[in-house]
């Protein structure tokens, strides 16, 4: 160290106040003498004390003392004051703040009067630093400086500046209640019901968290490659028209985001060249910036634009433009998610129509089906009433392959029935015996035919449920039409009934035939489900019976399951059933089989379109005894009616030119047959099939093809004479 350096430095550790530090010098070296504050010689040690204080803090400190509240302050002060420092050293206070006197006088004013401290947190400021207004927040505590004797002579300033805290608590505090306003549009979108309001509501959002003026959700036509409004708000029909359809080659922001795939922020539009072309149409619709955000699906495909407008130059902050992401994101997906919507709709809507016409064609199948067999039904029943024995062999094959045709057809419209939920029952409290006895007696020929024993173990009496004969009948032949099938020739059948540990009846049909392998067990009961059939399908069937055993069932109130060993260990389907008390009613006796009708000469009226099912029918009504009459179309048997009596008319329903419901109610508007009794045949034999016959004034409605013993009992019934 040199010698002139070592008097600097004695002078410095010597001198007042010590220290190699700016203010330290600089208090050093400053006249005093021509302030209010006198030499610094002559400073009291009190004053002395509070300056070498704040020289030795590293908050920022100054101290305003006398009257004129003169300064005095330390380096991280002076860094606060920027270009005013070190011309208002030691100069009041006012001279160098004048831009927040009016808020700091009162404040001095206060605490040199009553000697209390005053303590702000996070004051806000705009200070003139560098002759540029600036905002600050500082926390400030103004606290008492006392003289020799104690009393106030001063003011000691302490301030923090808190201003990048504060910022950044605004930041979150930004973000923070973004993120709820995001958070309640995702809980509105989910109460939207189309994609308009949803559209809507997003925008709305979105130009709230921009606090901008205008603003536009376009959707992404990709067939066209371009840009349509599908919601707005702020805009007037010019600008709607100028901006109906927008392609990537567009000069717009819009145009230009859906090229580049990116954000296009565009602060000025009148500085902006590239939008010198759309500069008037900017003015016109009243905004000079603008920005685009492209709506991505999952796979980065375009969905749309979401662009928002403001009236004055705006370049919105950065954490703006990532809270405008997440509503983009949210727009994509809700376009994305509307789109998908309106696809499966169309999906479910054509599935549903092809359901629809598979149903309606299975129906007209059925009815279509009906028909030829009515008349080949018939055709065998003359055959054997006549006695004709040369071909009682190819009568027995036809009559059976008649029965198994109508089976099947049967099992095709309940199936549809079932899919459209159209099955109802008639239930009755019937005892299990009645309808099991039902039961044999429709699978029987295919049991004969296959040479099984059947042991029939069901007591006649004890197992009474609440039951429709017909349909739970059904259930129990499918379930025993199923092991005669699936049981090889001279297999053995049982089904048995009992009441369970449960107090349920539970009825079992067991065969010794060809078994079910695990993996088809879990699917026995879906539709058109069959077991491995050989090349010759020996076993038949259409993979019906059991899916409709299982329904039938079901609507009983009832369970269906199956169980097998496996592969040639038999199976055994076992049916439970709701037991209802003893006494809960008269058991269900069945229909009534009636002999052969006598016609005693009445006449009978045959109207169908099917010539050979007519002619038949006439023939069956003539070997009973009746006088028949056959014509094939409503307005021909009007004309009969003219100069013919009858005693009795059977109506197709399905007639050309008037159907058989019109013809209905022609017929008893003719003179003398208002009381005309009336049977329907029809391939259709719905409930409401059947009300809408007893509504036009039919007596009965009989199905294709006809029930002979039901015909016949039918006709019996009406036997005696109508008034």
């Amino acid at each position: 160290m040199s010698e002139q350096e070592e008097r600097r430095w004695e002078t410095q550790q010597t001198a007042w106040p010590p220290g190699t530090g700016e203010l330290a010098r600089l208090i050093r070296e400053k006249d005093w003498s021509q302030t209010g504050l006198g030499s610094i010689e002559g400073w009291p040690d009190t004053l002395r004390a509070l300056v070498s204080s704040l020289l030795d803090n590293r908050f920022a400190m100054i101290l305003l003392w006398g009257p004129d509240l003169l300064q005095i302050y330390n380096e991280p002060y002076a860094r606060l004051m920027r270009d005013k420092h070190p011309a208002y050293l030691g100069c009041p206070t006012q001279a160098c703040w004048p831009e927040v006197w009016h808020f700091n006088e009162p404040i001095y004013q206060r605490v040199m009067s009553t000697g209390e401290s005053v303590f702000m947190e996070d004051q806000p400021y705009v200070l003139e630093l560098e002759g540029q207004p600036r905002r600050h927040s500082l926390t400030i505590c103004y606290s008492p400086a006392r003289g020799p004797q104690g009393q106030v002579q001063g003011v000691m300033v302490t301030i923090v500046d808190v201003t990048r805290r504060v910022e950044a608590e605004a930041v979150l505090a930004d973000e923070l209640r973004a993120m709820r306003q995001l958070h309640e549009l995702v809980s509105r979108l989910l109460h939207c019901q189309d994609l308009d309001s949803a559209m809507h509501e997003v925008l709305d959002a979105t130009l709230t968290m921009m606090a901008a003026d205008k603003g536009n959700i376009q959707l992404f036509d990709a067939a066209h490659q371009t840009l349509r409004i599908g919601a707005q708000r702020g805009f007037d029909e010019a600008f709607l028209r100028t901006f109906s359809t927008v392609d990537a080659a567009a000069e717009s922001a819009c145009g230009r985001a859906l090229h580049s795939n990116a954000r296009v922020m565009i602060p000025d539009v009148n500085l902006d060249e590239g939008y010198a072309s759309l500069r008037e149409v900017a003015r016109e619709a009243g905004y000079r910036a603008v920005q685009s955000t492209p709506l991505l699906g999952r796979n980065g495909v375009p969905m749309g634009m979401l662009s928002t407008h403001w009236k004055e130059p705006t370049q919105p902050a950065d954490s703006a433009m990532r809270m405008l992401d997440l509503y983009a994101r949210q727009a994509a997906e809700l376009i994305e998610r509307s789109r998908i919507e309106t696809r499966l709709r169309q999906v479910a809507d054509d599935l549903r129509q092809a359901s629809r016409a598979k149903d309606e064609f299975i129906s007209m199948l059925g009815h279509e089906l009906r028909n030829p067999l009515a008349p080949i039904q018939i055709a065998l029943h003359l055959m054997e009433m006549r006695g004709e024995t040369g071909s009682e062999r190819e009568r027995a094959i036809i009559g059976r392959q008649v029965h198994h045709m109508a089976r099947l057809v049967d099992d095709l419209l309940d199936v549809a029935r079932i899919i459209r939920g159209q099955v109802t029952l008639q239930a009755n409290p019937t005892e299990l015996w009645s309808v099991v006895g039902r039961a044999v007696e429709t699978a029987s020929p295919l049991i004969e035919q296959r040479r099984h024993t059947l042991q029939i173990e069901v007591p006649p009496v004890g197992l009474q449920v609440m039951a429709d004969p017909v349909r739970l009948g059904q259930a129990i032949s499918n379930l025993l039409t199923n092991a005669a099938r699936y049981t090889p020739p001279e297999g053995h059948i049982r089904i048995s009934a009992q009441v369970n540990e449960q107090g349920q009846v539970q009825l079992t049909v067991h065969d010794n035939g060809v078994g079910i392998e695990p993996d088809d067990q879990a699917r026995v009961f879906d539709l058109f489900a069959q077991g491995r059939q050989g090349i010759d399908r020996s076993q038949g069937g259409l993979g019906l019976g059991l899916t409709i055993a299982r329904t039938m069932t079901t609507l009983h109130g009832g369970t269906l399951s199956c169980r097998s060993e496996g592969r040639d260990q038999g199976s055994s389907f076992t049916l439970t059933l709701p037991r209802l008390p003893e006494d809960a009613g008269s058991p269900y006796a069945g229909d009534e089989r009636s002999g052969t009708p006598q016609g005693s000469g009445r006449t009978v009226l045959v109207v169908d379109d099917n010539e050979d099912a007519a002619r038949m029918l006439g023939e069956l009504l003539r070997s009973w005894g009746y006088g028949a009459l056959v014509v094939h179309d409503g307005p021909t048997a009007l004309q009969m009616l003219d100069g013919q009596a009858i005693d009795l008319a059977v109506l197709d329903i399905g007639l050309p030119v008037m159907d058989g419901y019109e013809l209905a109610q022609a017929i008893h508007r003719v003179p003398g047959h208002e009381h005309t009794p009336l049977l329907a045949l029809s391939g259709y034999g719905q409930p409401h099939d059947r009300k809408r016959s007893s509504e036009a004034g039919f007596l009965d409605h009989l199905v294709k093809p006809v029930d002979i013993q039901r015909l016949a009992h039918t006709l019996e019934s009406l036997r005696q004479p109508v008034v």
